[in-house]
């Protein structure tokens, strides 16, 4: 497998719970209120910056206490009315 940070795979496997059930698109929230979507690309992030309980490790204010998952409905698709 290739070594690179953004390989968003080979980050995941070096983690452990809870970090390695957060998920590309998933929505952090910070103890000091701001929220981020996590890209795949800024996954590394995760392993480098937070222990496995999601406390960072250099700014307290970033300590995740929250993730969420957004779900997705589709709305449209071409030659379908709303799916409702």
């Amino acid at each position: 497998m290739e070594s690179n940070i953004y390989n968003y795979e080979m980050i995941r496997a070096m983690m452990k719970s809870p970090k390695r059930d957060i998920l590309p698109n998933d929505v952090l929230i910070y103890k000091n209120g701001e929220k981020a979507v996590l890209y795949a690309q800024y996954y590394w992030t995760i392993l480098k910056f937070y222990d496995d309980d999601l406390n960072h490790v250099y700014n307290d204010d970033y300590t995740i206490i929250e993730v969420l998952r957004p779900h997705y409905e589709r709305i449209y698709e071409k030659g379908k009315e709303k799916t409702k």
